[in-house]
């Protein structure tokens, strides 16, 4: 355990503030208080310290534009207040908005944002970012519904970017961002021999063939249904739902009453069609967030859909236990 989560377990929220980061005080001075230091550069003790500095074989500061024992503490602080692994400091808060951007985007993505903003984050989202090969796409914050038409099937990958931000520390929570899933789910494979994980939950949008037939004709071929929260598969084209996890799945759902519905058995797929073949076989399954008009710019999709398929993920992670996988398979 690191040492900002250990400070996150044992210290109360206003020991943390004042100490996380220098628990001892300054090695150099013996100061509480964390010292500031005010230099641009730092002497190195030789060639060779020099050289394993700037290889990362060392340890150490180089320049402030890069670390500063200051700005170190400052941002371990963070990390243990956020309960993060990590924290970096930047000079303004749009350098901190686009480090964050950039860091989970790529070339054309959108990104969806409320139209109520300070006046330099509108301007760097509206003129600088698509300059960078990013939409950004602004949603009238008072029409909560509103959302839901600008969000397209990356939906899965915003619910893996909160569960991130409260990850358990019971477990080792890995998260893939997988690629290539229309062309032979290339990046999944990838992903699941990399990590060796002991099971695996694809997350994912599924359509929602929840529309009227025309001539007022029964639809009795849906695949879900908006509003209904998420789905869970037992079964697609390409995977056989691991029945342990989707037990536990539904199990904790209705314990939580969160809301959720069973996809149709039937076609299409999701990563897990090549997760659960890697290594000796990964217990798999799949939620997904229904939607209509899959694979579209015009995609539709209820936030209440997106949030409770986020709330069932984040409460299976912190209730699962070896014990789900210990159960027989029917």
């Amino acid at each position: 355990m690191s040492s900002e989560h250990r400070a996150r377990a044992e210290h109360r929220l206003d020991t943390i503030a004042l100490h996380a980061g220098q628990e001892a005080p300054d090695p150099a001075t013996g100061a509480r208080a964390v010292p500031i230091y005010q230099t641009t550069s730092y002497v190195f003790k030789g060639t060779e310290h020099a050289a394993n500095l700037f290889a990362l074989r060392e340890l150490g500061n180089i320049y402030t534009r890069l670390m500063n024992p200051t700005t170190d503490v400052f941002e371990r602080r963070m990390a243990a207040l956020e309960g993060g692994t990590g924290a970096l400091a930047t000079s303004s808060g749009q350098a901190a908005e686009t480090f964050a951007l950039l860091n989970i985007t790529q070339v054309g993505d959108n990104i969806v944002s409320a139209n109520n903003l300070y006046g330099g984050t509108y301007q760097l989202f509206h003129y600088t970012f698509p300059k960078l090969a990013r939409t950004v796409r602004f949603v009238d914050s008072t029409r909560p519904g509103e959302f839901a038409k600008a969000i397209d099937n990356r939906v899965g990958c915003a619910i893996l970017v909160e569960l991130l931000k409260n990850a358990p520390a019971h477990i080792d929570l890995c998260l893939s961002f997988a690629v290539q899933e229309e062309i032979g789910l290339r990046g999944a494979k990838v992903a699941a021999n990399y990590f060796k994980p002991d099971l695996a939950i694809a997350i994912d949008s599924t359509p929602a063939y929840d529309l009227p037939h025309y001539a007022d004709e029964e639809n009795i071929f849906y695949n879900t249904k908006l509003g209904l929260g998420p789905a869970l598969y037992t079964y697609d084209a390409g995977t056989l739902s691991d029945p342990r996890l989707v037990r536990f799945l539904a199990a904790t759902a209705e314990s939580e009453k969160i809301p959720f519905q069973y996809r149709q058995p039937g076609g299409g797929g999701t990563d897990a069609g090549a997760i659960h073949r890697q290594q000796a076989g990964i217990p798999s399954v799949s939620v997904s967030v229904p939607g209509r008009h899959a694979h579209t710019s015009t995609l539709v999709m209820r936030v209440d859909d997106w949030k409770n398929t986020l709330a069932l993920v984040s409460a299976a992670l912190q209730n699962i236990s070896p014990e789900v996988l210990r159960e027989e398979r029917p």
